[in-house]
């Protein structure tokens, strides 16, 4: 709904902070109900079966919004090279593939509430990796998000410690 709401000002997104804000909670909260509803219904198969049905369902709108959307951008591409086809390709099979089989196994095993708290430390890793690799300097901003997601891990191992001792 919100995507559809904001499509006349989709060049503008990223200067509009209340439609990325908005976008951002909605892919937020249906990510949530996607792993609520995975515990309460869980499937009977191998979990890369379960993977691999996840990405290819989720592929086809994410293939038919690009057609709608960057369809003339698609048909200017005339020539592939090796590299670019091979980045495209590791990204699909190792990347997405095995950070969906990840995910999926965590959300399995663990509780909602940990598999949701355990995901906050992608961005710490991307942050750290990108200061390392790429030698970015993080904003005070990036600080700040970082600061408040060690505060939730935080907080999540004293209550577990604390669960413990009683």
């Amino acid at each position: 709904v919100l995507l559809v709401r904001d499509l006349p000002v989709w060049d503008q997104a990223t200067h509009d902070t209340r439609s990325g804000l908005l976008l951002m909670l909605g892919a937020a909260m249906v990510w949530a109900m996607g792993v609520v509803l995975q515990k309460r219904f869980p499937v009977n198969v191998p979990m890369t079966t379960y993977t691999a049905w996840m990405a290819f369902f989720g592929g086809i709108p994410i293939v038919l919004l690009a057609w709608v959307f960057e369809r003339d951008t698609l048909l200017q591409l005339h020539g592939f090279t090796l590299w670019p086809v091979m980045g495209v390709l590791y990204n699909m099979l190792f990347v997405f593939v095995f950070g969906w089989w990840a995910w999926t196994k965590i959300v399995d095993v663990a509780p909602a509430g940990v598999a949701g708290l355990a995901s906050l430390m992608i961005p710490v890793v991307g942050v750290a990796s990108g200061m390392l690799v790429l030698a970015e300097t993080p904003t005070v901003y990036d600080w700040c998000a970082l600061a408040c997601v060690m505060g939730a891990r935080s907080e999540e191992h004293t209550s577990e410690l604390q669960s413990h001792l009683n």
